[in-house]
């Protein structure tokens, strides 16, 4: 666990979350309310961009992919900028999983593998405490390789 979490406020924009994303390094994020409880969580696969592609197809495009992209039309610019302006409210997940601190390394990865999900927000009395990704769960498991406990806290 990262007790050191980057959150997102409820209300905050697209254009705020993705900064914080790329100044951080960081791929998601919980977004809290005014009173500190867990509202949701945002991640980069969230934020996509409806768009006809080329073929006239419907297409979504992952809008931290946008300003990478060498063709870029005006339209998807101006479809880019929209989502920019937009709360992250719009596109969080709401009532995302949560765990505990006390949470253990094979229930942590029964919870991602079965939910498909690559951070746990840690949450104790209602606030979030930490952050626990996929990679926590990989130096836990490279930690605990030599003592054979696979079971032993993420603490």
């Amino acid at each position: 666990m990262n007790p050191h979490v980057v959150t997102l406020k409820e209300g905050s924009t697209v254009r705020n979350a993705t900064h914080e994303f790329i100044k951080h390094n960081i791929s998601g994020a919980p977004v809290v309310g005014a009173d500190g409880q867990i509202k949701g969580v945002l991640c980069k696969s969230d934020l996509t961009v409806p768009f006809k592609g080329p073929s006239g197809k419907d297409v979504k495009i992952y809008a931290m992919h946008i300003p990478f992209l060498e063709n870029k039309s005006t339209e998807l610019l101006a479809a880019f900028e929209t989502v920019l302006d937009q709360p992250v409210d719009t596109y969080m997940e709401r009532n995302p999983s949560t765990v505990p601190p006390t949470l253990t390394i094979s229930r942590a990865l029964s919870l991602m593998v079965g939910g498909r999900v690559n951070r746990l927000p840690v949450v104790e009395d209602g606030e979030v405490v930490g952050i626990l990704t996929r990679y926590d769960v990989l130096k836990a498991l490279a930690r605990l390789s030599a003592v054979d406990n696979v079971d032993a806290s993420l603490l």
